[in-house]
């Protein structure tokens, strides 16, 4: 007896150094593996924020371009240049008028804060406000002389002046009549509505990721957008290049790209990424603290690496329990542990109302857990035949389930069933379930073999998918309606048109353009108070919609006192007619105007553009609108209450 207790005694200190050596190996694998999942993760934490960056750059580099481009199509507006070049001459009021418009057209189309006409010497001719100096600051001027002498757009970097209350960017366009230049156009861009908020998309769900637009002056960096962390106003000192040459603002600035760490202006430490936009002395820094950047990755990893002693404890503990109860005691606790398992598993069943099933397809029976039958509604049963399962299900799905179960068999694939039920006791009742489905066992299949799967009820998930869809669809409907008229708005239009001119190519049909504005409404403002000037857009909304009948034609409200009417497969002269005849049914309104010198009711002017696309025109490219505001404007140059007409070249 004291023989074989040594010999347990021995046999258990090998056991005890195995586990050890076991533990040894275990903590240097966890190690490696813990590093490499560090530097991992670190790569995508990196990599994703230089991601987001790029992603603001190209934004920003789209909205400059884009600014830029609306200044320069201005430079090829001749008519505009003639009513310059007229007024300029003869001071006519009409001219002035028209030249009001157009400023204030210029302002809604492009997001403009302020556009101002100057004349060739830098003086303020017209505003679209009130303008307080009559000359342009210095930096303005000397981009004035830069446009005329290149016949050129010239931008105006953002800088700090008394003149605005708000960061600005401002573009100086060049005009000229034939090659003798006129002045400019001063086109003033609030940075808070327009450059801002593309700026602040990096900072969603997180606490301290910011992005900072960056230029030089002199040997000072300045902040273009509002600092989240500091209380600055924008294009304020940041950092000076030869006293904070360690932060990453000043790193960026001194040709650092891609990733760097660093403090930033509150002297946290932070991972950031820097990168210049085009065509610009703008560079953007995109950044977030360290400590929130890779907080995640250390709960994570501090988890793996309890999980790991933990689990190497466990097998300490487990082989020295395993040595010393018994063999009988042994299968008693795997028994007991059994059973508390099944528990457990029925317990989570029941929490997920999550059920499984196997398909022995020898005998054609479905063997049944107990939440899967409570799913399908027949609690109390464990198993069903094939034939017994199809009176629950409608007749057309069978066959597309069954379909998808022998692809199961055939090919070893995981397939997802979805299908409507009716219970036993609520046949009136359908419900939705979800079926996963997946062989066994990974062997070559043979009779033996069996579909496994689990069964879940997804009926309120998918009514709630469904009325998220509803809220989606009526959103999306909003978005697109202009709230004072009810029509449809300009972002309504460019979809619909981009539509309708894909549809014209496609069908090689005729697509029409009327581009209509209310006579004198500057004065009817003026004259009855800017609430009865809505009630007069309305007026005038209502009856255009009325009479524009064909179910393919739409109407828009283009912006102010402007209406679009989109024709799809018509003629330029059918075009004409429903224009002659709108002009005429607004004027038998008899709207009262007194500021129309010439009617005293209110009347419209309309312009009338119509062609057939082909597949070498892109919508980008279309003349369509062009032409029609072309037209409109010589038929408000004409004398307002007509229609022009604008042939194709």
């Amino acid at each position: 007896m004291h023989k074989l207790q040594q010999y347990k005694d021995k046999h258990l200190w090998h056991v005890i150094a195995v586990v050890v050596i076991v533990q040894v190996v275990l903590a240097w694998a966890g190690m490696h593996v813990y590093t490499e999942r560090e530097l991992r993760y670190r790569h995508q934490i990196e990599s994703g924020l230089k991601s987001n960056n790029d992603r603001v750059l190209q934004s920003l580099a789209k909205w400059r371009a884009s600014t830029l481009a609306a200044a320069e199509s201005l430079m090829d507006d001749r008519l505009f240049a003639q009513a310059l070049s007229r007024w300029l001459v003869q001071h006519d009021a009409l001219v002035r008028d028209d030249l009001e418009n157009r400023l204030r057209s210029l302002t809604e189309r492009n997001e403009f804060a302020k556009v101002l006409l100057l004349d060739a010497e830098g003086r303020i001719l017209l505003a679209t406000a009130g303008a307080e100096e009559r000359m342009l600051p210095e930096r303005e001027q000397a981009a004035l002389q830069q446009a005329l002498r290149q016949a050129q757009a010239v931008v105006v970097e953002p800088y700090r002046q008394a003149q605005f209350a708000y960061p600005t960017f401002s573009v100086l366009t060049p005009l000229y009549d034939g090659l003798q230049p006129l002045g400019a156009l001063w086109m003033v861009v609030d940075l808070r509505a327009n450059l801002f908020p593309l700026l602040n998309a990096i900072q969603q769900g997180s606490a301290t990721a910011e992005s900072m637009l960056l230029q030089r002056e002199g040997s000072d960096v300045v902040h273009i957008n509002p600092l989240r962390h500091r209380i600055s106003q924008p294009l304020e000192r940041l950092a000076s290049m030869e006293q904070d040459n360690d932060l990453v603002a000043v790193q960026a600035f001194a040709g650092i790209r891609g990733v760097l760490y660093g403090p930033d202006y509150r002297r946290h430490q932070v991972l950031a990424a820097s990168g210049v936009v085009p065509d610009s002395p703008w560079l953007l820094v995109s950044k977030i603290d360290v400590t929130e950047a890779f907080a995640h990755d250390q709960r994570k990893e501090g988890v793996f690496l309890g999980l790991l002693i933990g689990v190497s404890a466990f097998l300490m503990l487990s082989t020295v329990l395993y040595w010393i109860w018994l063999t009988g005691k042994r299968e008693h606790v795997l028994k007991l542990e059994l059973e508390n398992h099944m528990r457990w598993l029925e317990r989570a069943q029941k929490t997920a109302l999550l059920g499984f099933f196997s398909i022995d397809w020898s005998n054609q029976k479905i063997a049944l857990s107990p939440m899967a039958a409570e799913i399908l509604g027949i609690q109390g049963l464990q198993q069903l035949t094939f034939s017994d399962f199809a009176r629950y299900i409608p007749p057309e799905q069978i066959k597309p389930i069954l379909r998808k179960l022998l692809e199961v068999r055939r090919h070893r694939t995981v397939q997802k069933i979805e299908f409507d039920l009716r219970t036993q006791h609520q046949q009136a009742q359908i419900r939705t379930v979800e079926c996963w489905c997946e062989m066994e066992d990974v062997a070559v299949y043979d009779q033996t073999a069996k579909i496994i799967g689990t069964i879940q009820d997804i009926t309120q998930r998918k009514a709630t998918d469904q009325a998220l869809e509803q809220y989606r669809n009526l959103l999306e409907h909003q978005v697109r309606k202009d709230s004072l008229t009810g029509l449809s708005n300009r972002r309504a239009l460019d979809e619909e048109l981009d539509r309708a001119w894909r549809h014209a190519i496609r069908e090689n049909q005729p697509l029409a353009v009327l581009v209509i504005d209310i006579d004198h409404f500057k004065g009817y403002n003026d004259h009855y108070g800017h609430l009865q000037g809505d009630v007069c857009l309305q007026q005038v909304a209502q009856v255009l919609e009325q009479h524009v009948q064909r179910g393919h034609d739409h109407v828009f409200r283009f912006g102010g006192e402007e209406f679009v009417v989109l024709l799809p497969n018509t003629t330029l002269s059918q075009a004409q007619q429903m224009a002659a005849h709108l002009c005429q049914t607004v004027q038998m309104q008899s709207i009262e105007n007194e500021a129309a010198p010439e009617s005293q009711v209110v009347t419209i002017s309309v312009g009338v553009a119509s062609m057939t696309p082909t597949k070498s025109d892109s919508l980008r490219a279309c003349p369509l609108m062009e032409m029609a505001d072309t037209a409109l404007y010589q038929a408000k140059s004409a004398g307002r209450n007509q229609v022009c007409v604008q042939r194709p070249d």
